[in-house]
């Protein structure tokens, strides 16, 4: 998806939010449309990193571009300011706004537990990163291993057939 689809979706999510505190929905109501919109932004965060950092394209493939240079800045540029706003609009309203009887310490907490998630998804990467570089290793030494074992099973086999074949 491009970046403005995906800040439409956020928007909506964030319009859901706004639309649920102000009729008093229940907190675990608000709490989902917080849910869907933090999927949404995440979502928006993860295209944007990888816009700015993508890979090299195939030597085989024509280079083509979805749209210019400025238009693609001026998309990210938006998008990036958007979310921007509408995370200082949410802290407002748990500040004092809409969401305020959840308090500076709902607000705390959503941080918190924000940052352990990260931290958790960034140590699982980390070792999922680890243990398919370990898998690769052990594969390579295993085909190396089996590789001389079956040379050394071939020439143990000719010298057998050398000895016999001369006595």
């Amino acid at each position: 998806m491009d970046p403005v689809s995906l800040l439409g979706l956020a928007v909506t999510a964030y319009n859901g939010i706004k639309q649920a505190a102000k009729l008093g929905k229940e907190v675990h109501e608000i709490y989902g449309e917080l849910s869907k919109w933090a999927t949404h932004i995440s979502d928006l965060n993860e295209f944007l990193s990888q816009d700015t950092k993508k890979k090299k394209p195939s030597i085989f493939k024509k280079l083509e571009f979805k749209s210019s240079e400025t238009a693609e800045a001026f998309n990210i540029l938006a998008a990036r300011k958007q979310v921007e706003q509408m995370e200082a609009d949410i802290r407002f309203m748990f500040l004092y706004g809409e969401l305020s009887h959840l308090g500076m310490d709902g607000y705390r907490e959503l941080i918190d537990i924000r940052r352990e998630i990260r931290t958790q998804r960034e140590k699982l990467i980390y070792e999922h990163q680890r243990r398919k570089r370990q898998f690769i290793h052990n594969l390579k030494i295993g085909a190396i291993m089996t590789t001389l074992l079956v040379l050394v099973f071939v020439a143990f086999y000719v010298t057998i057939q050398l000895i016999t074949t001369k006595g």
